[in-house]
């Protein structure tokens, strides 16, 4: 199949879709398109062309009120860090919606068949672990100064800025 590469994402859900034997997946006129699945669970995908990327996403909740909200944005916060909490995407909020999105964003210039796929099931598999974890309430107070940084956590060395000579 050959690809226009005007039309990339268009063309790469397509193939996706036949590939699977989806009849009713369509691009939208704003660039966009959404897979229901049998379970309720909704994977949509966003093309941001000026970011030249296809951004496929799903629903982990709504942000709670009160207290428990900002619990649940730290904890979003924390497991964004370096993508080690997410370990396949990345963790906004829709503010439209006040709805938490587990969301990957794929290069249109390494858009594949493949990598939808692959995209898709990473945020499947990890959907309903990131969707507790958000609501999980840490309840062991701990000095956030004695946690070491991501890079003491990763054994790198100290370093220091120093003035030229």
């Amino acid at each position: 199949m050959s690809i226009n590469k005007n039309n990339v994402p268009q063309e790469i859900v397509q193939a996706f879709a036949q590939r699977h034997g989806i009849t009713d997946l369509v691009w939208g006129a704003f660039g966009t398109a959404a897979l229901r699945f049998p379970e309720g669970i909704e994977i949509c995908l966003e093309e941001a062309r000026t970011n030249g990327k296809l951004f496929v996403y799903l629903e982990l909740g709504s942000l709670p009120a009160g207290e428990a909200r900002i619990a649940c944005l730290e904890r979003l916060l924390q497991l964004n860090c370096l993508e080690q909490g997410t370990s396949c995407g990345t963790l906004a909020i829709d503010e439209a919606t006040d709805t938490v999105l587990l969301q990957a964003g794929l290069p249109l210039c390494d858009l594949s068949v493949p990598s939808l796929e692959q995209a898709m099931a990473a945020l499947l598999l990890h959907r309903p672990r990131l969707a507790a974890s958000l609501h999980e309430q840490d309840d062991s107070v701990q000095e956030k100064k004695k946690a070491p940084s991501t890079a003491a956590r990763l054994g790198w060395p100290r370093m220091s800025l120093g003035t030229a000579a």
